[in-house]
C-alpha cells in the first residue's frame, strides 16, 4: 500500500512539474484557440483517470440535482466539468503575460453601466462574487479597463494548510500560483492580514471583490443553498454597512467559445433587521437564491468547489454543506458541533 502511494505521488509531481515548467513557457507562445483545445482534451482524459475526484463531483451532483436528471446527463456534467476545471487550470499559466488585448479576447463584460453608477455615489463596490466559474477573471477584466480593484482571498500557500499539500513539488506549484496571480493589475487583501485595507478601498471609493463562499472570516451563517443547509459568509453585509458600499453580484459564465462572460447584476439592496443574525440570515440567503439560478444553468462551473469542499470537510472548522457531517466525515472527524461554531 504504502508502495503504490508514494507511486502516486511520485507521478503526480511529475505531473505538476510538467505543467509548471515546460508548459509554462510553452504554452505562452501558443494562440488562445489551441490553448484551450489542448485544456479541453486533458480535461476528457482526466475525467476517466481522476476516479475517485470524478466520483465525488457525481455524489455531488446527484445530492443536488435528486432524481431531476438521470444518470447519463450527470455524466456529462461531470464530463463538462473536467474539462471546464482544466481550462481554468491552464490559464493560470497565461496570468503573468495578460496584457489588455489578451484579457480583451478571453473576456466581456455586461453591466458596466450598474457599476459605474454605483461608483458615481462615490462609497465604493462590493462586488459580490462566488467561486463560480473563473472568477478570478474578474480583476485583469476590470482592471485593464483602469478601475482601481482588490480582492479579498487567500493565499494559494495557505491553502495547501487546509487541504494538505502532499510534496514539496506541491508547495513550489502553490509557489508558483501566487506569484502568477500577483501580476494581476489589482491588490489582494489576503484574508490573514487585518480587514482594515477592505473598508479603506471602499472609502477610496474602489472596487472590492468578495466570494460569499470563501474562507475568509470567522464567522457562517446557515442558509438554503441547492437545496442543501449550506454555510455561507456574511462579511460582505458587515463591510456594506460599515462603508455604505453597493453591493453587487457578478458572475463569470465560460463561453461555447472559451471566452469568460461577466455578468454584473443588479444592486443587492440590504434588508435591516434589529436582530442581526436574522439580519445576516435574510441578506445572505438573497444572494444564495440569486446565485443558484446561475448554478442550475451552468453547474459545471461549481464542480470544482464542490470537489474542493469535499475533500477538505474533515478540516474546515464549519463544512461548506451540513451533509458532509451527517453523511460523509469518518466518524473521528466529527470533533465539533455544528450548533457552536455557526455564529
Amino acid at each position: 500500500m504504502k508502495v503504490t502511494g508514494s507511486l502516486k505521488l511520485m507521478a503526480k509531481d511529475i505531473l505538476r512539474f510538467i505543467f509548471w515548467y515546460p508548459s509554462r513557457f510553452i504554452i505562452s507562445f501558443l494562440p488562445l484557440r489551441v490553448i484551450y483545445m489542448i485544456s479541453s482534451g486533458a480535461g476528457i482524459i482526466l475525467y476517466y483517470i481522476a476516479g475517485s475526484k470524478r466520483k465525488i463531483i457525481i455524489e455531488e451532483f446527484k445530492r443536488i440535482f435528486g432524481n431531476t436528471k438521470k444518470r447519463h446527463e450527470i455524466n456529462k456534467i461531470a464530463k463538462e466539468s473536467f474539462r471546464n476545471m482544466y481550462k481554468d487550470r491552464t490559464e493560470i499559466l497565461l496570468y503573468p503575460g495578460l496584457s489588455r488585448e489578451r484579457v480583451k479576447k478571453m473576456t466581456f463584460i455586461e453591466g458596466m453601466d450598474k457599476l459605474d453608477r454605483a461608483l458615481l455615489l462615490g462609497k465604493g463596490v462590493i462586488l459580490l462574487i462566488a467561486h463560480f466559474g473563473a472568477n478570478k477573471m474578474v480583476m485583469p477584466a476590470l482592471g485593464f479597463k483602469g478601475y482601481k480593484i482588490n480582492q479579498i482571498a487567500g493565499r494559494p500557500t495557505d491553502w495547501g494548510n487546509v487541504s494538505g499539500v502532499e510534496s514539496r513539488m506541491a508547495r513550489k506549484a502553490l509557489e508558483l500560483e501566487l506569484n502568477a496571480e500577483k501580476k494581476f493589475p489589482a491588490k489582494f487583501i489576503y484574508i490573514t492580514s487585518n480587514i482594515r485595507p477592505a473598508i479603506r478601498c471602499l472609502k477610496n471609493n474602489e472596487i472590492l471583490c468578495l466570494a460569499v463562499d470563501g474562507g475568509g472570516g470567522v464567522k457562517r451563517v446557515r442558509v438554503n443553498f441547492l437545496g442543501r443547509p449550506a454555510n455561507l459568509s456574511p462579511n460582505f453585509i458587515t463591510l456594506a454597512k460599515a462603508t455604505g458600499a453597493t453591493i453587487l453580484p457578478a458572475f463569470v459564465i465560460r463561453q461555447p467559445d472559451s471566452r469568460h462572460r461577466i455578468l454584473i447584476e443588479e444592486p443587492l439592496i440590504l434588508n435591516a433587521f434589529y436582530d442581526e443574525q436574522k439580519e445576516w440570515e435574510y441578506n445572505t440567503q438573497t444572494f444564495a437564491d440569486i446565485f443558484s439560478k446561475y448554478f442550475y444553468c451552468y453547474p459545471h462551473l461549481y464542480a470544482k468547489k464542490l470537489l474542493n469542499m469535499r475533500l477538505q470537510a474533515g478540516r474546515d472548522p464549519v463544512p461548506f454543506f451540513d451533509d458532509y457531517y451527517e453523511s460523509f466525515l469518518p466518524k473521528e472527524d466529527k470533533k465539533y458541533s455544528l450548533k457552536e461554531k455557526i455564529v
